[in-house]
């Protein structure tokens, strides 16, 4: 039953499927949640043999009483990350259809900049956006990129892992953490003991898992990560919010030193079409922004990524209007993203 509705919604485009007692299933279609009318609502047993299902295939300790989050593969061979959550006691589950093929730069329509990007040595790239905003599917064409283009050691540390590289000119091994790790400060751990020259780790959540992208970018890593945040100021406030109000101007100066780009996403409906398009705030430092860093003088980031489109950085809003001045969506959508409604007004035609 649950591969027929999982391969049923990938038909139809939908990215996200929820399942709740008492509800059809409720799928995510270009960016909005809309019930299967046709089907009927589950029950609290139905949903708690479909979890369990799913995790005797899929986990080596199935519990369906506790939460947990992995990946599932269909006999289709498509994959999924799923997360098991209980609300009011009872089970809930939430699905994310991956792509069955790994993302390209061009699939996604990433901008161009963002191969600069890949070509850097070492350092930390954060890929910032709410979630459904397709950061994953961002860091994995990126590393997409790097396999076609270099011989690296490419390490994916994520929980669960969700889209499998092989290997063309790099190297790439995949861990899941809570599986084939503990934890990611034990995988970036011994990541720097086996050769890695590209980390990819996920999302960052705390001040560990902080600490150990800023340790393995100072180390000479190119690491891949991601925070959820709506702006590049919210995501240099996540990172402070993290650590005491004592540690702030060490933390800065560590992110003046080993930052190399900051790059915030949306996703957006094409105008009458029936697909999703990016839109990208794309901030990358250069020695006037590492010295704003490490000065605690981030208010005046933003001004510098306005003015210096040259080196390819760009606000939000400039994306937005982009897209709107090319007919790519529509103004309505473009201003409900924006959080500078002002600026975005400026730009456009």
């Amino acid at each position: 039953m649950i591969n027929r509705l999982l391969e049923h919604a990938r038909n139809l485009g939908c990215s996200d499927i929820h399942i709740m007692s008492g509800e059809p299933p409720i799928v995510r279609l270009r960016g909005e949640l809309t019930r299967i009318g046709d089907l009927n609502p589950y029950t609290p047993e139905e949903i708690r043999c479909i979890a369990s299902d799913m995790m005797r295939v899929s986990v080596s300790d199935p519990d369906p009483d506790r939460d947990s989050q992995f990946c599932y593969i269909t006999p289709m061979g498509n994959r999924q990350r799923v997360n098991i959550y209980h609300s009011q006691g009872r089970c809930s589950i939430a699905v994310r259809l991956l792509q069955p093929t790994v993302p390209t730069m061009e699939a996604f329509h990433l901008p161009a900049v963002l191969r600069s990007v890949a070509k850097y040595r070492s350092g930390l790239v954060l890929i910032n956006g709410e979630a459904g905003s397709g950061r994953t599917t961002t860091v994995t064409a990126l590393l997409n990129l790097i396999n076609e283009k270099k011989g690296s050691h490419i390490l994916i540390l994520e929980s669960p892992v969700e889209y499998i590289h092989e290997g063309k000119r790099s190297l790439i091994s995949h861990r899941s953490v809570g599986t084939d790790v503990e934890s990611l400060t034990q995988g970036v751990e011994a990541a720097l003991k086996e050769d890695v020259d590209i980390l990819s780790l996920g999302e960052l959540t705390d001040a560990a898992s902080i600490d150990a992208a800023l340790a393995a970018a100072q180390a000479g890593c190119l690491v891949f990560a991601s925070l959820r945040a709506d702006s590049t100021q919210a995501a240099f406030s996540r990172i402070l919010r993290a650590y005491p109000a004592q540690d702030r101007p060490v933390v800065l100066r560590q992110l003046s030193r080993c930052l190399r780009a900051v790059t915030t996403q949306c996703l957006l409906p094409v105008a009458g079409g029936d697909s999703l398009v990016p839109a990208f705030e794309i901030l990358r430092v250069n020695d006037e922004v590492a010295s704003r860093i490490a000065l605690d003088r981030l208010d005046e980031i933003r001004p510098l990524m306005r003015e210096d489109s040259s080196f390819g950085m760009s606000t939000m809003e400039q994306s937005l209007a982009e897209l709107v001045n090319s007919q790519t969506v529509t103004k309505e959508w473009a201003q409900y993203f924006s959080l500078q409604p002002q600026e975005l007004a400026e730009y456009l035609k």
